[in-house]
């Protein structure tokens, strides 16, 4: 049950992060920040909200993992899963380039990831 609520988190909050990206992406020519109504109407982008409402949801998975695991055996597994997961799903859908330095980062998380699994 805790792996799959640490999983389904990451997922959730890879999630998350696409669509706030694919959000700032399409208001990028008009939102400059400096200002509370430009701020505001990044409500109103639905890549945005849905971001928003995505982070809720992977917020009360967090609170339920936090309440059956210890706090430093859940963290790293949300965070490396998240990493790993935001960075493939960002080659996928963005076409971004992922050096060879970065892979092997990824590859490093993932030995964290069983080491710590295995503890």
């Amino acid at each position: 049950m805790k792996h799959f609520l640490i999983l389904t988190m990451a997922v959730v909050a890879t999630g998350a992060n696409i669509f706030l990206k694919i959000g700032m992406q399409s208001v990028s020519g008009t939102y400059k920040g400096q200002d509370w109504f430009s701020r505001i109407q990044l409500f109103s982008n639905i890549y945005v909200l849905l971001a928003m409402v995505l982070y809720v949801i992977s917020a009360l998975f967090w609170m339920r993992i936090l309440s059956i695991v210890d706090l430093s055996y859940g963290f790293p597994l949300v965070v490396a899963l998240t990493i790993c997961f935001v960075t493939i799903a960002s080659w996928l859908i963005f076409k971004e380039q992922i050096s060879a330095i970065r892979v092997l980062g990824i590859f490093v998380l993932c030995i964290g990831l069983i080491l710590v699994l295995k503890s």
